[in-house]
Formats: structure tokens, C-alpha cells, sequence
């Protein structure tokens, strides 16, 4: 950095304190060359000297304490910073000078040792109630605790219901049995034969233009005439 008329005054003060170098001061030299009405302004602060006068404080060794002369609430003060630990070496050692000298002091400071509390091992089991949930993490529980509900009344509807037996599976026909129609035009009389009873002795009983059939021929008589009508449909 160079000196300008920005910054001149740096310069100047500088130069005052003694603190440029011989290079600096030569840049100096040369700008003030350039700038003669700056040099007649440096040329006048040289003129400016402040010496210190000699002067002797005769009372200064009277502000001086010793450590007995401490106040109570200062000796109080002393004692806890060193409960806690914030004291320097410096104030360490002027402590344990005043509690070595004050018999009554030592005393104050051991006593103000065993204000020292110890935490209780207490534990708070709701201490989760008080914390506070966000808009996203209510939903989210909510959610959770719908869907937790509906799958368990599920599962309980799906205990109670019947549960299928397990086995090959069938399958359920309708069976239609087959079935014939027989038509003809003379009736059919069905005659039960009893043992002992002679047949041709009943003739007479039954009307001639009525054959009879026996319960052993009905099965054959119907074949017969079913066969029969079939042939004729087809023809």
C-alpha cells in the first residue's frame, strides 16, 4: 500500500510512532514532494509532543489488602467458587492463606463444603406426556392406532368363525333317473300270484279283453313294448 491523499493520515501517524520502515519512509518522502501542502501539515504535527510528567503516588501502598482484609460476602464467594471449582491457582492460594490465619473462617469454609447437594435418582415415568407431538406425528399415530384396532377386531371376527373341513372335494350332481313313458291303450293289470291258488280257476274273474300279466312278467312286457313303440317312432 502506497501512500495517497486516502490515506495519508495512516502515514503521518505511523511515521509519528516511529513504526515505518526505510522504505516506507523514502515513499513517504516522495509523495510529500508531490504534495507540498500535505508536508507543511506533517511539518506541524512533528511540532506536537506529549511528555509524561514524574509524579509519585506517596499513599498507593494504603490501597493495598491484604487477604484478612477481605469482606464476609467476598471470603463467601471465594469459598464457593472453590466449591465448584472456578477458582484460579492465584485465588486457591489466597483462600487457603485466609483460612490458614482465620480459625473462625476455616470453619465458615468447611461449612459452606457440605452445602454441596447430590442429585436424587429420581425418574420420571411420564415424562413422554409432556413432550409435544407435531401435526405429521399425531397423524401418523392416529394412523397407527386405527389400523392397529381394525386388524385386531379382524382377527378376532376370523377366530369365531367356522372353519371348513378340510377333505376332497365334491362335487354335487343332480342325478336324474331314467325314466320312460309307456303308452298304450289297454290297461294293465297288475295280479299278485298266491301260492297255493290255481290261475286258470281265476279266468273268470278278470274280464277277457284284459290280459293278464304277472308281477314275473312285468318287467319283460314292459321292455317289450318300449322297444316296440321306439321302432315305430323311428320309422
Amino acid at each position: 500500500m502506497k501512500p495517497d491523499r486516502s490515506n495519508y493520515e495512516i502515514w503521518f501517524s505511523d511515521w509519528l510512532d516511529g513504526n515505518l520502515s526505510e522504505k516506507q519512509i523514502g515513499e513517504l518522502k516522495l509523495f510529500l514532494k508531490e504534495n507540498p501542502d500535505l508536508e507543511e501539515e506533517l511539518n506541524g504535527l512533528a511540532v506536537v509532543s506529549l511528555n509524561p510528567p514524574d509524579l509519585i503516588f506517596s499513599g498507593k501502598k494504603g490501597l493495598e489488602q491484604s487477604p484478612e482484609s477481605l469482606s464476609e460476602s467476598q471470603f463467601e464467594h471465594l469459598c464457593i467458587a472453590s466449591l465448584e471449582n472456578d477458582l484460579t491457582p492465584g485465588q486457591k492460594a489466597e483462600l487457603d492463606e485466609i483460612i490458614s490465619r482465620d480459625e473462625t473462617r476455616r470453619k465458615s469454609f468447611e461449612l459452606i463444603q457440605k452445602l454441596k447437594l447430590k442429585p436424587l435418582a429420581v425418574s420420571f415415568t411420564r415424562k413422554n406426556s409432556v413432550k409435544k407431538l407435531t401435526i405429521g406425528r399425531k397423524i401418523f399415530r392416529l394412523s397407527v392406532i386405527g389400523l392397529s384396532a381394525a386388524a385386531t377386531i379382524a382377527f378376532i371376527v376370523s377366530f369365531f368363525l367356522p372353519v371348513p373341513e378340510r377333505g376332497t372335494p365334491q362335487i354335487v350332481q343332480n342325478v336324474t333317473p331314467d325314466t320312460f313313458t309307456i303308452e298304450t291303450r289297454q290297461a294293465i293289470i297288475f295280479k299278485e300270484e298266491k301260492p297255493g291258488t290255481d290261475q286258470r280257476n281265476n279266468n273268470n274273474s278278470v274280464r277277457k279283453s284284459v290280459p293278464e300279466i304277472s308281477v314275473s312278467e312285468e318287467i319283460v312286457l314292459l321292455a317289450e313294448m318300449t322297444d316296440k313303440e321306439m321302432t315305430d317312432s323311428a320309422s
